[in-house]
Formats: C-alpha cells, structure tokens, sequence
C-alpha cells in the first residue's frame, strides 16, 4: 500500500503510511525490513533527499541492527553520500556488525568482508595520495607528514591483515565459479583493493599470487583490474 501511495500522494502522507509499517511490532519482521528499504530507495533514488535517508537507518538501527540486509544498505547508503565523514561511518557500520559475530550464511559474509576491503582500501589509498600531494606541493610542514605518514602506513598493514587476508585467505582454496554471481563480484571487488593495499605493504609475493589465481581460474570478462595490478607489480619490481 505504501509504495503505490508514492505516486498520489504528499511526501508527508507517503512518510507517514512507511513509517506506521516499519514501527508495527506485531508485522512480520522481512515485510518491516522491506518497507524501510523501499522507503530509502525512494528518498534517495526518487526524492535525492540524502540526509533523510540516512537519518531514517539512524531512526530504527535499535531494531533492524541484526539484519545484514539492513546493515548492508545502510553502510551503502553511507558510502554513496561521499563525505570523508560518511565514508568512515560507512567502515565503521561493516567492522561493528562483523564484530558481533551474526548469524549470516558465508556468501553474505563474504559480501560483507569483500565490501569492508573495497571501502577501506579507497578510503585509505585516497587519502595517502592526497598527503603526498600537500607533501608535494608545500602544503604540510615535514614533521605532520612524517607523523601522519607513520599512522597511514600503519593503517595499511592493519588492512592487509584483516580484512584483506581474511577475505584471501578464506577464498584461496575455492573456485570463485560455485558462488552466485553477486558474492562473486563483491570478493572481487575486494580482492582488487586487496592487492592494492598488498602492493603498498610490500607484500608483492602476495598480490601476484592473487592476480594469478584470478587469471588463471576465472574467464577473461573478470581479468582487466587484476593484469593491471600485475602490469604495475611488474613496473615496481623492475626497479628492485
């Protein structure tokens, strides 16, 4: 009913009828998850109302938080607003839930986890380049960047161990074909930041052997990020 509301009627009037639904207890939980997803799609796809969506998660975190369905879209729904503020919320939403050890099957796991790598790793790379640049151009005294140089390289060793290898590690074995397309993606993903991040912690044995097993198992549509990683590991190593 909410949803066919959308088209007739006022934005307080389509709040509202969601709003009664996602806070009915005696509802059936899935159908309450599903109203408040709708609903964020629609102030954030339809509406382009940021700020609401993302207050609406806020709103009912104390009662969907142990729904990785839940957890998941907000922690995208986060990501995509693209602040550097909201891109951190957004780790942190992943790292907190994994944390709690939920009851989740593995491909959702491995969704999550693939997902946690892919945001660290952009997040962190992003902002290493931007302090070279203010290195570069003059823009920080020597003994900040030195500081703040020793924390970054830190943060990308913590990443490399968890959650990078944790994701390697636990796929290593596996042919990446037997998952559903969409987990597939998400490892993928992961492990594309993964040898970015294996890359900058010197672990060149590491990345190649992940680039490898991509090449080497899966068909050629999955290859280009990881022949690009090789093509600069090869660079590097060129110079050693």
């Amino acid at each position: 009913v909410a949803d066919a509301k959308r088209i007739i009627a006022s934005d307080s009037e389509v709040e509202n009828q969601y709003r009664r639904l996602i806070k009915r207890e005696n509802a059936n939980f899935e159908i309450r998850i599903k109203a408040l997803l709708n609903y964020a799609n629609y102030l954030f796809a339809q509406k382009g109302q940021t700020t609401k969506t993302l207050k609406l998660f806020d709103d009912y975190w104390h009662w969907f938080n142990r729904s990785a369905e839940f957890i998941i879209m907000q922690s995208r729904y986060y990501w995509a607003e693209g602040s550097p503020e909201s891109k951190s919320r957004a780790i942190e939403i992943l790292s907190i839930y994994l944390t709690t050890k939920p009851k989740i099957t593995e491909e959702i796991y491995l969704e999550i986890l693939g997902t946690l790598m892919t945001y660290s790793g952009i997040s962190l790379v992003s902002q290493r380049e931007e302090l070279k640049a203010k290195n570069r151009f003059g823009e920080i005294k020597q003994t900040n960047y030195d500081r703040i140089n020793s924390k970054q390289r830190q943060r990308f060793n913590e990443l490399y161990k968890y959650p990078g290898l944790r994701l390697y590690k636990t796929v290593e074995k596996r042919n990446l074909m037997e998952f559903s397309p969409k987990c597939r993606n998400f490892i993928l993903d992961g492990l594309t930041h993964f040898t970015e991040v294996a890359i900058r912690c010197n672990k060149r044995s590491t990345a190649r052997n992940v680039c490898d097993k991509i090449i080497n198992e899966l068909p050629p549509d999955y290859h280009k990020p990881f022949v690009h990683k090789l093509r600069k590991l090869d660079y590097i190593e060129g110079f050693h």
